[in-house]
């Protein structure tokens, strides 16, 4: 199955994401398990978190060489968010808005094997 990808991305809070992929539909994404994995440690700082920049062709979302999340795990593990509400709990200037998609580009691998603990 191809997963849509990441359309724009902004912080909602200081652990939660909110994703809009290609195909419209809205996902929250909760970084907090990836916190018990030393290499996310640096999300734990709420300014580092809000740093990150969306990956070339909208495969995920970086925030240094080290640390990424992929559109996989974005889609695959997001929540959609239950109201209208929630939809409109941030202003419409914040976020990250994508350059345009280069569909020659390979994408991410779900999370890297160094960030699963893996390499």
């Amino acid at each position: 199955m191809k997963y849509p990808k990441v359309y724009r991305a902004e912080a909602v809070s200081d652990r939660i994401l909110r994703v809009t992929f290609t195909n419209q539909d809205i996902k929250d994404y909760d970084i907090s398990p990836l916190l018990e994995k030393p290499m996310f440690a640096p999300l734990r700082q709420p300014a580092f978190f809000k740093s990150f920049t969306l990956e070339s062709g909208g495969y995920g979302i970086v925030w240094n060489e080290d640390i990424d999340i992929s559109e996989y795990e974005l889609w695959k593990h997001g929540i959609t968010p239950k109201t209208d509400a929630d939809l409109n709990s941030t202003s419409p200037d914040q976020g990250h808005f994508p350059q345009p998609l280069n569909p020659m580009l390979k994408p991410a691998y779900y999370l890297s094997k160094r960030a699963l603990g893996t390499e």
